[in-house]
């Protein structure tokens, strides 16, 4: 929360039924911008073994956190994932489903794209700007595919095709959860950007190479010596700028 607070950042609970999803924003349009620029959270805290989910998704490294609090842009969004940073009461309500196999369910990407259209519609911007750190920029995409205001997709280590990489890792189907993938078309009107570590062996850059094949129309980039959680606060702003197809 202190990330948040130094970056100037206000806690807000926002609802979206089912979910009360925990938001940091920056709401006052400064500069006169007319792009809300979201952040979407990673899948949070990991596993305990590949068949054991953790008891509370909150991450305990919140990159995505972290790389919003050096977005000087603003008005600013960060949006926490389903369940995470929930008090003990919030989270025994929150189905385990949605930060494991429902985690990129229709039910999750509704609720996130509600509280991105009210704060929108708050701020009085009229464009999106969406950037999502590993399972979060899945989300940013199957938001992105749903939406007419886009200005720009950005992802940061994220599994793009959610079944390609169950089987890579020989874990089980996301069988409740929506495939970026079957979305090719949409995004492919998109600018966009998906940032990918060299040395991340949770999304592989062979992995993401053969999406990248997929996805001709959009920019990749493989960055030397980073891995899934490192060092993309690091050079953030450098990153950004990376021009976008």
């Amino acid at each position: 929360m202190d990330i948040a607070t130094k970056a100037g950042l206000e806690l807000r609970k926002e609802t979206a039924s089912p979910f009360s999803l925990t938001t940091f924003q920056a709401t006052a349009n400064q500069l006169g911008g007319d792009t809300l620029t979201v952040y979407i959270e990673g899948d949070g805290a990991p596993w305990v073994s590949s068949t054991h989910p953790p008891q509370d998704p909150t991450p305990l490294n919140p990159v995505s956190l972290i790389l919003a609090s050096l977005d000087e842009r603003r008005p600013i969004l960060y949006m926490a994932r389903p369940c995470q940073y929930l008090d003990e009461a919030e989270l025994a309500s929150c189905h385990y489903k949605y930060w494991t196999a429902g985690r990129f369910s229709q039910e999750v990407v509704e609720a996130v794209d509600q509280v991105i259209s009210r704060v929108k519609y708050s701020t009085g911007t009229h464009r999106v700007r969406l950037i999502g750190f590993s399972g979060g920029g899945v989300i940013a995409a199957l938001v992105a595919a749903r939406r007419n205001d886009m200005e720009s997709l950005v992802t940061v280590a994220a599994p793009l095709d959610i079944e390609a990489w169950a089987a890579f890792h020989q874990i089980s189907p996301l069988q409740e959860s929506l495939n970026p993938m079957d979305f090719i078309g949409r995004l492919s009107k998109i600018r966009q950007l998906h940032l990918v570590g060299e040395k991340d062996v949770i999304i592989p850059p062979g992995y993401a190479k053969a999406i990248q094949t997929r996805m001709p129309f959009a920019g990749f980039v493989f960055v030397p010596g980073y891995t899934h959680n490192c060092c993309w606060a690091e050079n953030w702003p450098g990153l950004l700028s990376r021009e976008l197809r």
